[in-house]
């Protein structure tokens, strides 16, 4: 019994240096302290024992590291930004549900641009960019630098932006001032010169949008007007607010390079554009045999005024009038009762080199009277009519401006080469 025990607690002593080898899973490491060790080897083998789901979650974020700052140029690498935290994360939501309202953009004389493609529009074309919200450092590679380097930059995580946009999004934002007088009367000035250096065009053409509600349709009639290169552009009580960020998007940077004026009432207009001594009134609408005032019977203004009920108009329809259709009760009553405004083809229409005015959109009692009132002082006043196989449908007002906005450009540009 005494043999057997002796026997393996000598075995035991003989395997005891067998314990201060190096293994075969440690042998590759180099130890530094009592339970470290490091080498390329010894965090391979940490990795593979990380779950699944984990080393996909640290490749991810080593991948957004390394591409933060990947083959940036050197400018943007010393951009100074600040960083969205948990703290001021709820107040960059806050702002973002605040500029979709229409009344804080219009208080704050503010808007939202979304998208690389909008902020770098608005930025060439000079608009004021007051704080510039990005993912990654790349986005704003393709930007104006010298403006870049001006502005406030924000650096917000592109989950935070997908939480609070209701769009997809390729990680920037920018909020920018709306047009105001000065920044309208710069628009103006930096034509004038882009004209004098044979660059551009301007359109003899002043637009009116009446009664448009689709965001989309606005854009498109905007961008429509900023490619042909309108002189103005008026947009009516009534239309969707042109600021209202899916007509940012369709607008393409039209904001920032056609004067535009908001929220005009028919009487201020009217003074406008007597003052630029127009040659030619269209309207564009499709009907065969022109407009009346019978055409109008849903209005309560012009249903006063074909009747001849002087108190139903004075004490119901009076500030109507006065905002909308511009009448004066006394004199124009009768001449707006009786007028007729003939249609003719878009084929047919011949516009002219000298200043024009075009109204697109639902045609209202305000725009007849509009363009009644202009009547006897221009040498065309007509309804533009665009004839189409089925009488039941009717275009959308961005496809009337486009056919008939570029027709003027070719025709005004064919009659300019004559000269």
């Amino acid at each position: 019994m005494n043999k057997t025990l002796a026997f393996r607690v000598l075995q035991r002593v003989i395997s005891i240096p067998q314990l201060f080898q190096p293994t075969r899973s440690t042998k590759l490491y180099k130890r530094t302290s009592v339970e470290t060790y490091t080498g390329p080897e010894y965090e391979e083998y940490l990795r593979q024992k990380q779950n699944p789901s984990q080393r996909v979650k640290n490749s991810i974020k080593n991948e957004k590291l390394t591409n933060f700052r990947e083959e940036l140029p050197s400018a943007l690498e010393k951009l100074k930004f600040r960083k969205i935290n948990n703290e001021t994360r709820n107040l960059f939501q806050k702002m973002i549900n605040n500029v979709k309202s229409s009344s804080y953009r219009e208080n704050h004389n503010v808007c939202l641009l979304r998208g690389k493609n909008l902020v770098r529009e608005a930025i060439i074309a000079g608009g004021f960019i007051r704080t510039i919200y990005f993912s990654e450092l790349k986005l704003l590679e393709k930007l104006p630098i010298d403006i870049v380097q001006k502005t406030n930059l924000v650096h917000v995580p592109i989950a935070a932006m997908r939480e609070m946009s209701d769009e997809r999004t390729d990680g920037i934002f920018a909020l920018a001032t709306q047009q105001d007088a000065k920044t309208r009367q710069k628009i103006r000035t930096q034509r004038i010169e882009s004209v004098k250096q044979k660059e551009s065009t301007i359109l003899p053409v002043t637009l009116i949008c009446d009664d448009i509600k689709d965001p989309k349709i606005m854009g498109d009639v905007l961008k429509v007007a900023s490619c042909v290169g309108c002189e103005e552009v008026y947009v009516m009580d009534g239309c969707v607010s042109i600021w209202n960020t899916s007509v940012l998007k369709r607008g393409g940077g039209a904001h920032f390079k056609l004067p535009i004026l908001p929220n005009q009432h028919w009487e201020n207009v009217e003074k406008l554009v007597s003052n630029s001594k127009p040659n030619s009134v269209f309207l564009s609408h499709n009907c065969e045999d022109g407009l009346t005032i019978n055409d109008f019977n849903q209005d309560p203004a012009a249903v006063a005024i074909n009747k001849g009920s002087r108190y139903f108009m004075f004490k119901i329809v009076l500030d109507t009038l006065k905002r909308e259709s511009t009448v004066k009760l006394d004199t124009e009553e009768d001449r707006i009762k009786n007028a007729h405004i003939p249609s003719v083809n878009f084929d047919q229409v011949n516009w002219p080199l000298k200043q024009s005015v075009l109204v697109v959109g639902s045609i209202s009692f305000g725009a007849y009277s509009f363009a009644v009132n202009l009547q006897n002082t221009v040498e065309q006043c007509h309804v533009i009519n665009l004839p189409s196989s089925s009488k039941t449908e009717s275009l959308s007002p961005s496809i009337e401006a486009s056919v008939l906005l570029f027709d003027a450009l070719r025709q005004i540009g064919k009659n300019k080469i004559k000269e």
